[in-house]
């Protein structure tokens, strides 16, 4: 069985602006929001720098 498809149910709770906006970036990309939750995770796993400049930005306004 590979990596991938040894998935983990979370059954995490997310404030409902973070939903809309997985559900909006679903829609533009074609994902479901489970996928889009993975995809923004792995991004930033692969790149971490990218977590940090993303925070930056944010306090920053």
């Amino acid at each position: 069985m590979s990596e991938n498809s040894l998935k983990i149910h979370t059954g995490f709770r997310i404030s409902r602006e973070n939903i809309k906006f997985i559900e909006t970036t679903g829609k533009n990309l074609g994902l479901n929001k489970t996928a889009v939750v993975d995809m923004l995770i792995t991004i930033i796993r692969n790149n971490p720098g990218a977590l940090k400049q993303l925070i930056q930005k944010a306090i920053e306004g």
